[in-house]
């Protein structure tokens, strides 16, 4: 008697799989191979063009910090030949002026 009532589970397993693939492959037909009245309605919202500039105003509050920080430095030794005109005074430097 154990082996009717496995049988009947395999067909009653059999019947629920070929009814889950009867739905599927009806939806999959009615959804894919019919055609679609609103596939074909596209709607686009279209504006005059204009010429105009574009700007943008970011504001922001914390700190700004480098990505990378380089030393720039360089060790020079040679003569000074003449100074210049000072640019505070607006008079030549001589040899004896003091430079601050």
């Amino acid at each position: 008697m154990p082996r009717a009532s496995g049988k009947r589970n395999v067909s009653m397993i059999k019947i629920v799989v070929l009814a889950l693939l009867i739905g599927t492959s009806t939806v999959a037909f009615f959804r894919f191979a019919m055609p679609s009245s609103t596939k074909d309605e596209f709607k686009y919202r279209t504006v005059p063009v204009k010429r105009q500039s574009i700007s943008n105003t970011i504001s922001a509050t914390g700190t700004i910090e480098p990505c990378d920080i380089i030393d720039v430095g360089a060790q020079v030794a040679a003569r000074v030949i003449e100074f210049g005109i000072d640019p505070d005074t607006k008079k030549q430097l001589d040899d004896g002026s003091r430079v601050t």
